[in-house]
């Protein structure tokens, strides 16, 4: 099963564990240098809402989290290789797609 990118998987009515993990991966190898300072400068902005002693550390955790985020995937292996609930993958997607992207409508 070959899918296209991350919009292919809301297509399929099934999904195992392996071939998500191999799309995950190849999306994550496309994470350039400009992407992690376009995700810092989102969390920057969004930090201005969170309480001033705590900024700092907010900044840095969802900073250091998406960095391991992104390693993990990258290096991840798996030998499990079963079915995923193609609803729950769904969600998950929707749940971290760009506000402003042309997915889809569920």
């Amino acid at each position: 099963m070959k899918i296209e990118g991350i919009k292919g998987v809301l297509s399929y009515n099934k999904i195992n564990r392996k071939n998500l993990l191999a799309l995950l991966k190849t999306e994550a190898r496309l994470i350039n240098i400009q992407d992690i300072i376009q995700a810092s400068s989102f969390t920057l902005n969004d930090a201005k809402y969170v309480q001033g002693s705590y900024r700092k550390t907010y900044i840095e955790a969802y900073n250091l989290a998406f960095i391991i985020r992104i390693k993990e995937v990258k290096e991840h292996l798996t030998d499990d290789n079963e079915y995923l609930d193609v609803d729950e993958v769904h969600e998950a997607i929707f749940a971290f797609k760009p506000r402003n992207s042309s997915y889809g409508a569920r």
